[in-house]
This record gives structure tokens, sequence and C-alpha cells, in this order.
């Protein structure tokens, strides 16, 4: 199998001169020493991209896209080496939507990434985090090729019942496609602030847990920069 990964990245300050987060970096850097294999970093050039009104910094034009698996052996691996000339640049203009969602990629970037692996024409699609159901049209997309011949089934995971509607009626489903499951339970267990410090040099920084058990281990941007 085949995870493409596309995460947005973030200035730490909103306005005014500040560091990329690289949060994809990082993000991807663990999941290697978690197990996973980074086989290579596409990029997502959008022709058609938003102009940014903050003036001090050049416009987002670009995205990357991390294709990672399990085994050095893959679908991707095998597509590359049957391919082994094509660019690792994807050319696809932004999409425009009627639907009410902060992170819509444009459906032919599902529809491009799935051609670049040599995976069965009977495979299934897998998006945990669906939100408007892009990846879902993008491979009843491919399905209708007629050069395509591809027979492609999707399963998606969204929990926002607003998202849902959208893909109901976006991928025309029924209702009977669709499985409602209770979401898994968990217990933040309450520490001491105090117990909990990160070692920084000759200091320690007490870090917080939310209610939703993230760790807050920096408490201000100097923190971050020193």
């Amino acid at each position: 199998g085949i995870f493409f990964l596309n995460i947005g990245d973030k200035y730490i300050s909103k306005y005014g001169k500040s560091p990329l987060g690289l949060i994809p970096y990082k993000l991807v850097y663990f999941m290697t020493k978690n197990g996973w294999f980074l086989n290579d970093i596409l990029i997502w050039f959008k022709p058609n991209h938003m102009p940014s009104s903050v003036k001090n910094r050049f416009s987002n034009t670009y995205e990357p896209v991390f294709v990672l698996s399990k085994s050095k052996i893959n679908y991707y691996t095998r597509f590359k080496k049957l391919h082994p000339n094509l660019s690792r640049i994807l050319k696809i203009n932004v999409q425009p939507t009627p639907y009410k969602h902060v992170a819509v990629y444009p459906e032919k970037l599902v529809e491009e990434l799935l051609l670049m692996l040599d995976i069965p024409d009977d495979a299934i699609i897998l998006d945990p985090f669906s939100g408007s159901g892009t990846t879902g049209k993008g491979v009843l997309n491919l399905n209708s090729r007629l050069l395509e011949n591809k027979n492609f089934s999707f399963i998606m995971i969204e929990r926002c019942d607003d998202y849902i509607q959208i893909i109901k009626k976006r991928c025309k489903l029924k209702e009977e496609g669709i499985k409602h499951l209770p979401t898994i339970k968990y217990k933040v267990h309450k520490i001491n602030e105090e117990t909990l410090t990160v070692d920084k040099g000759d200091s320690k920084i007490p870090s917080l847990i939310d209610e939703r058990g993230f760790i807050k281990v920096t408490s201000n941007k100097k923190d971050y920069y020193n």
C-alpha cells in the first residue's frame, strides 16, 4: 500500500518576520522513525495560486505531497521502475468549489496521484479524513474515464455531519452505503504541572495537558526561538 500525505505548513507568527514551522517535514521525519519509508516528495504546483496579502513573503505557489509506505517494494516503486523519467512536479490548478470546507484540494490531484501507482484496477482507496469528499469524487472521475478502465472502490471516514451531507451529494451515495460508528472514548489523565517537564539545557519548561490530551511544551515564542 501507499500513503499520500499532504499537510499544510504555517509561519510561527501570523504577521511579520518569522520562520516557517516545517510542520510537514517534521511530521514525516518522526513517521520515518516510526517504521514508515519515505519513497518520494512530489510537488503540487498551483499555477492559479491565491495571492498573499502579507507584503514580506512570497505567495504560496506549491505544496509537498509525501509518498510513504510500510514496505520498500510497493505500488509506487513498481510504477517508477516502469516510468523512470516522469517529473516529480504536478502542475494542477486550484479547483473552485461550492462546498464550504477550509482545505479543499482539486479532484485532479487525486486522479493524478492514483495514476502514479501500479495498483490493480479493483483497488480500494481510503481517505481517513474525508472532509468534503474530494478523494471519493476523484476516484469516481477515474472510474468514468473510458480509456482508464478502472473499477476502484473507496472508503471515506468523516465525523462532521455537515461534511457527510456534502459527501453524500457529491459522491452520489445512498444511505445504505453509510455506516455510523461510535467514536472511541478515551480518558485524559490529570498530571500535576510540576511533575511533567521538558529538559531544556539548564532549565525545565513546565508542560500542560489540555482537555483533548495534547501536551503544550512551549509557553511562548521566546521559548521557541531559544
